[in-house]
C-alpha cells in the first residue's frame, strides 16, 4: 500500500496545510511589524507570477490548472511573507528608538470573563508617516472619559527597514 503523502496530490495538500499554519505566524509578525499592505501584497503578486511560471514547467496530470494556481499563490505567498517579515525580525537592530504617531479612530473591545464581567482594551487606527494606517490593541483598560490624540511606539529598527513594535504608551496629558 502506497503512503497518500508520497505522491504528489498528498504532497501539495501538506505543503497547503503547513501554510496556513504559517499564516498564524504571519498574522502574528504583521501585528508587531509596522509594514504597508502593499509590500504584502506585493508577496503575493509574486507568488502569483511564480504560479504561473511553474505551471508552465510542470504539466500535470493529477491536477487541474486553476486548482494548481490557487495552492501554489496561497503557499508562496505565505512563504514569501514569511521570509520577508522573519528575516526582518531576526535581522533586527537591537537599538529602540521612540516615534509618536497621530490616531485616527479609537475603539474599544470589550471581553467577557466565565463570570460576565467586561474587560474593555483600546483598539486605535494610528496614522503613520508612509500614508497608511495600522491597528494597534493597547493593554491599556478603555476609559471612554480620555480620548487619545497621539501615542507613543517604542520600536526597533528592523533588517528591511520596516520598525519593529517592542510596545506601545499613551503619553502622559499636557495639563
Amino acid at each position: 500500500m502506497k503512503s497518500c503523502v508520497l505522491n504528489p496530490s498528498g504532497l501539495l495538500d501538506l505543503l497547503f496545510f503547513a501554510s496556513i499554519g504559517l499564516t498564524a505566524i504571519n498574522v502574528r509578525l504583521i501585528q508587531l511589524t509596522i509594514v504597508p499592505l502593499y509590500d504584502l501584497a506585493g508577496c503575493f503578486l509574486i507568488a502569483f507570477a511564480l504560479s504561473f511560471i511553474i505551471k508552465s514547467l510542470i504539466h500535470a496530470k493529477w491536477i487541474g490548472a486553476f486548482e494548481f494556481l490557487v495552492y501554489n499563490f496561497f503557499i508562496l505567498g505565505n512563504v514569501l511573507t514569511f521570509i520577508l517579515l522573519g528575516l526582518n525580525f531576526i535581522l533586527a537592530s537591537h537599538a529602540v528608538e521612540y516615534t509618536f504617531h497621530h490616531v485616527k479612530y479609537e475603539d474599544s473591545t470589550q471581553k467577557l470573563n466565565q463570570r460576565g464581567e467586561g474587560n474593555a482594551k483600546r483598539v486605535i487606527y494610528a496614522h503613520f508617516d508612509k500614508s497608511f494606517s495600522k491597528r494597534i490593541i493597547i493593554e491599556e483598560p478603555y476609559s471612554e472619559k480620555r480620548t487619545l490624540d497621539s501615542i507613543a511606539i517604542r520600536c526597533r529598527n528592523g533588517g528591511f527597514n520596516y520598525p519593529i513594535i517592542v510596545t506601545v504608551f499613551i503619553p502622559a496629558k499636557r495639563v
